[in-house]
């Protein structure tokens, strides 16, 4: 069994065919973007959950039901291909629970199971029709690698099947640790719109959105990865504002931290007010305005004196905490 915010992903029972064929399988619109059909009557759904039991046995297959009420809406799963390589074997939702975001909850619960299965890599495809489907992959960061050109059996309809792939082999951060303490390289970005700063929340505190350097990577590179691994964000880095050297306690620790401040465009995708942060629903972005900065707790505080004129050239900050 998988768990989501909203989801169960578990094994199929029969006493849930019926509402099996009520949400997905009588609804054409569950199979507009798949090689199945739907089933046309009640019979042929109590024969299909059979079907579906017997097939899910000893495979990474699921029904996925409503985790507040146990009502059965959809099916998905994943299988393994060579290697340490896996792929996504359909992810079907009712239309009534279409627009809630389950298949992001859904898609996000099959990597994370993937990868502890093993895999370093995940295949996953879509219709070219299939928009939604498609805005999963680039949501969750999937490169496109090919295109398959098929005929659906049932119907003879021509469709075009788009392959995407995503590494889920760790990398390592520029990070070290010793006896003595922690160090870290860091890149944050300042992105400035109608006079507002965008800023990440947790608890009470606000900071830049960013995350760490890996080995490999230039500071430009790492930002842009990790605002499309958090956001979203298609960005590009306009100059450098500002770097840091910030040493602070880290519990019974040393800490040292060196950060790099770009000031960037997002190309008009960035993140609304209280949008969740995408690997971590205890983050939330926010358009805090400038002029009201001294209002909040925000880190670094130098961005409340250096934000209202910014510098034409790169400064650089110590700061002990």
């Amino acid at each position: 069994m998988i768990e989501t915010n909203d989801l169960i992903l578990d094994k199929a029972k029969q006493e849930d065919w019926l509402s099996m064929y009520k949400n997905v399988w009588s609804r054409s619109e569950s199979f507009q973007y798949m090689v199945i059909e739907n089933s046309p009557n009640q019979q042929e759904a109590q024969a299909r959950m059979e079907r579906t039991i017997a097939f899910q046995q000893g495979r990474e297959s699921y029904t996925v039901y409503l985790k507040s009420t146990r009502e059965a809406i959809g099916f998905t799963g994943i299988a393994p291909l060579e290697g340490n390589t896996w792929e996504e074997t359909g992810i079907c939702i009712g239309p009534d629970f279409w627009g809630r975001g389950y298949g992001w909850q859904i898609l996000r619960a099959l990597l994370a199971h993937a990868k502890e299965l093993g895999a370093k890599e995940f295949v996953y495809s879509s219709w070219a029709e299939n928009l939604a489907s498609r805005a999963l992959a680039a949501k969750a960061g999937f490169v496109q690698y090919g295109t398959e050109k098929h005929v659906r059996e049932h119907d003879g309809k021509e469709y075009t099947l788009l392959k995407f792939k995503l590494s889920l082999a760790d990398k390592t951060d520029w990070l070290f640790r010793t006896p003595e303490g922690i160090c870290h390289v860091r890149v944050a970005a300042v992105l400035i719109r109608g006079g507002r700063l965008l800023a990440q929340k947790s608890g009470g505190t606000y900071a830049l959105p960013g995350g760490h350097l890996r080995f490999g990577e230039t500071t430009v590179e790492a930002l842009v990865r990790e605002l499309k691994e958090e956001m979203g964000v298609e960005a590009a880095c306009r100059r450098l504002l500002w770097t840091e050297e910030n040493f602070w306690r880290w519990g019974d620790r040393e800490a040292h931290n060196l950060c790099y401040y770009y000031l960037i465009d997002a190309n008009g995708s960035a993140p609304e007010e209280g949008v969740l942060m995408r690997d971590n629903d205890s983050v939330t972005f926010h358009w805090l305005p400038i002029a009201e900065l001294d209002e909040v707790e925000i880190y670094p505080t130098f961005l409340k004196t250096e934000l209202p004129n910014l510098s034409d050239y790169p400064k650089h900050f110590i700061r002990r905490d």
